[in-house]
């Protein structure tokens, strides 16, 4: 399969509500990439919001993912329609736009990362085509096969969530609780339960409404139960720094254990 049929399979499992599953990364090695994309992810999200990435290292990075069935998703960081041209014309399939507030900024982006008639996407998909070999396969495909995501995490999103939810042609949520929280007036606080209240009501709104939808953060296995039991299908697992930094921490913690007692 080529990355925009992958894509296009991805598509269609989220609009049957089935599970996706998937991981962040923002480290910007290449063999991070590669490693990433041999795990078996459904989903693989380059965080360009806050990773230290250019649209240069995003690209290096794709190339990393090349070949892989994990399908490159990049949260891009605006709702920009240079940025979001860019990300797709170096690989990117689909796109987390960040603080979303209204159903017309889901139109928005929306609008950017389709070809007309359905949008204004300028047409020069470098790597994506193969550079230039499989232009036509692309070109063709890619206003059914691009994914298009929005980042719930401001109270007015919380507002206008049935309009948000109502836009044509948006594949899904995802809801960021940290700067729901701030925008809530719980600082830093996502744990909070008036801040849990609306994001367990915003995952059970998109699920009613069929939209595939996800909750970042609170990755342990009792968080990412709960908020599939209530009907959340796009759901993060962890990332590249959260996957080395646990395994490391947890295998000192286990020798460091084995030696407690014993003498040489």
């Amino acid at each position: 399969m080529t990355t925009i049929q992958h894509s296009l399979a991805l598509k269609r499992r989220m609009h049957a509500g089935e599970l996706v599953c998937g991981a962040t990364m923002d480290l910007v090695d290449p063999c991070v990439a590669e490693i990433m994309g041999g795990m078996g992810f459904d989903w693989i999200l380059i965080d360009t919001e806050h990773g230290p990435i250019d649209i240069s290292t995003l690209q290096t990075m794709l190339i990393g993912l090349k070949g892989s069935p994990s399908v490159p998703i990049i949260r891009v960081p605006w709702n920009d329609q240079v940025v979001i041209k860019r990300s797709l014309d170096v690989g990117a399939m689909g796109l987390v736009i960040p603080l979303v507030r209204t159903a017309q900024d889901v139109r928005d982006a929306i609008s950017y990362a389709k070809y007309p008639p359905e949008g204004i996407r300028g047409c020069s998909p470098r790597r994506p085509s193969d550079y230039g070999r499989k232009w036509n396969d692309y070109v063709m495909n890619a206003n059914a096969g691009i994914i298009v995501i929005a980042q719930i995490e401001h109270v007015d999103a919380v507002q206008n969530i049935d309009e948000i939810l109502a836009v044509p042609d948006l594949d899904g949520i995802v809801i960021g609780p940290v700067d729901l929280s701030n925008s809530m007036g719980y600082f830093n606080k996502p744990s909070a339960p008036e801040v849990q209240r609306v994001v367990e009501e915003i995952v059970r709104k998109s699920a009613a409404a069929k939209v595939c939808v996800g909750v970042f953060g609170g990755g342990n296995l009792k968080d990412i139960a709960h908020r599939i039991d209530l009907g959340a299908r796009f759901v993060p697992v962890g990332g590249d720094r959260s996957f080395i930094m646990g395994m490391g921490t947890q295998m000192l913690k286990s020798v460091q254990e084995l030696g407690t007692g014993r003498t040489a």
